[in-house]
């Protein structure tokens, strides 16, 4: 009964899409001066979403009104989700119910200067930064930009240290972080990620040095070696350290079920060097072939034999749009030393690190240990241990003219001495063409067994995605560009939620959405 339901109200949805959608022409921002600015100065859309969604545990209509405004270089997408109990249809106040949670209907605010590709005037859901310019080089590239927008999968450098990092656990109700990309011609770049804006508690950030560049003036890429220099900051200024408890039961916030913990500041520093070295550059139809060495230190500094040493090889090959790399990591680490710290599953381990059967079972540990309080309980000492990883990047045609969408696919797969150490993680995307968007990744952390890698308990899984139902160069006043204001959206996420009895629990999220944009 309830199936029947959803498919009748998501066709309505559709159906109501279609025939309200303004028929207006879009006008995609141009750059024809190339000043690294829109030659037009406004650019505005505007739309709804309808749909259906199951979020811990309960089933929501979902309701969502989007703006997106542009005044040159300057855009704002704002939205206001609405979420109403799908018996009854009585709107959850409690997703407004604290002031900071206005914050959230700034999903992507953002500022861009200097050398980037002009994007469409339309929701872009990654907010990533902007590629260069088409046609141009790397070199001359001059690039800062600045974006208010929930963080959704960060990962710095070698990923030894920070690895798909996501500052929410729900992404239908994320609060906002802080993002900043800068880029100076080819010999610096640094990066800069806050995880929440009203109440800032990890803070991310590398900038990388090409010394050699500098110094002779050389374009990395058109050169056979690239060498860098890393240095990366990690840091968590309200880290979990033990659960608070009374007569031997957890406390929770009588006011909204949060669990209360004794806090403590945890930092950790990193330093890095790569050397890479290609074969066939001069050539323009030959493959290019590469390896790369690097080697990572990271270390907690007020956490004994919390240190990490990470050395590895990397293959590379490059052709036609095509790339591939394969990798391993060799690791010397203090016991206390857990790689990957601040990951996918951050903002739940760090409350509470035993999620999966394997770890359970450890003897010894509190049920309600914290990623911190885990890391303490550790004997000092150091151990070995080792990760393969891999990517490739598919060019996926998008135009009669030799134009390309880049799909990226990536993995690793690592173990160590002792019980309870194995990871796996695949990812793919974002992917990115005129009329989709997707992304998807699934980890599974701290198992035994390898035949247990695809076991679902514990195991954080995303599929995100966006489809336009029309080109967005479709003639103007034709049936293709009435679609192309509509878009289908669909997320599932299998992951943590805290009940209100302060514990994690497992929830399989699941949201269908069914909207219009509109504007010039």
């Amino acid at each position: 009964m309830r199936a029947s339901r959803v498919v009748l109200f998501v066709g309505a949805c559709l159906f109501a899409s279609v025939v309200f959608s303004p028929t207006v022409v879009r006008a995609d921002p141009v750059d024809a001066d190339e000043d690294g600015n829109p030659d037009e100065v406004f650019g505005i859309r505007a739309g709804a979403d309808l749909g259906f969604g199951t979020i811990e545990r309960g089933d929501f209509v979902l309701l969502d009104a989007s703006l997106y405004l542009r005044v040159w270089n300057i855009r704002a997408d704002v939205w206001a989700p609405l979420r109403f109990l799908f018996d009854g249809f009585t709107f959850v106040t409690e997703d407004w119910s604290q002031p900071r949670d206005i914050n959230r209907v700034f999903r992507c605010v953002r500022l861009d200067v200097g050398d980037y590709e002009q994007p469409e005037d339309r929701y872009d859901p990654t907010c990533e930064a902007y590629p260069q310019r088409s046609g141009r080089g790397l070199h001359g590239r001059n690039y800062f930009s600045l974006r208010v927008a929930p963080i959704q999968g960060v990962s710095l450098g070698h990923e030894t240290l920070v690895f798909n990092f996501r500052g929410n656990r729900d992404m239908q109700r994320p609060q906002l972080g802080v993002v900043s990309d800068l880029i100076v011609s080819d010999w610096l770049s640094a990066n800069l990620y806050l995880d929440d804006l009203t109440n800032p508690g990890v803070m991310v950030g590398r900038a990388i040095l090409r010394p050699s560049i500098l110094i002779s003036g050389q374009s990395w890429d058109e050169t056979p070696d690239d060498f860098v220099i890393g240095l990366t900051y990690a840091g968590d200024f309200q880290a979990p350290l033990y659960r608070q408890t009374a007569f031997g039961r957890p406390l929770v916030d009588p006011g909204n079920g949060t669990a209360r913990f004794t806090r403590d500041s945890l930092v950790a520093v990193g330093a890095d060097v790569h050397y890479t070295y290609y074969w066939g550059l001069g050539d323009r139809t030959a493959p290019q072939i590469g390896f790369m060495v690097y080697s990572d230190f990271n270390a907690f500094p007020e956490i004994q034999d919390a240190f990490g040493f990470h050395a590895g090889l990397r293959f590379t090959y490059r052709h036609e749009g095509w790339q591939l790399f394969l990798g391993g990591e060799y690791r010397v680490t203090g016991n206390r030393y857990l790689p990957e710290y601040f990951d996918t599953e951050y903002v739940s381990r760090a409350q509470q690190f035993l999620l999966t059967p394997e770890l359970r079972g450890l003897p010894g540990l509190d049920p309600y240990v914290t990623k911190y309080g885990y890391m303490l309980s550790r004997p000092t000492g150091y151990f070995h241990s080792g990760q393969i990883y891999g990517n490739v990047v598919i060019p996926i045609p998008i135009d009669d003219r030799g134009h390309s969408s880049p799909l990226p696919i990536g993995f690793f797969i690592e173990d160590a001495d002792g019980p309870a150490n194995a990871s796996v993680s695949l990812s793919v995307g974002p992917f990115r063409i005129d009329q989709l968007v997707f992304a998807a990744q699934y980890l599974r952390r701290n198992f035994d067994d390898w035949s247990q890698m695809f076991s679902l308990e514990g195991t954080l899984i995303r599929l995100l995605g966006r489809f336009y139902f029309g080109p967005s160069d479709a003639a103007p006043g034709s049936i293709e560009e009435i679609l192309s204001f509509v878009h289908l959206d669909a997320r599932f996420d299998r992951r943590w939620f805290q009940t209100f009895e302060g514990d994690l629990a497992e929830t399989n999220d699941f949201a269908l959405t069914v909207g219009f944009t509109a504007g010039t």
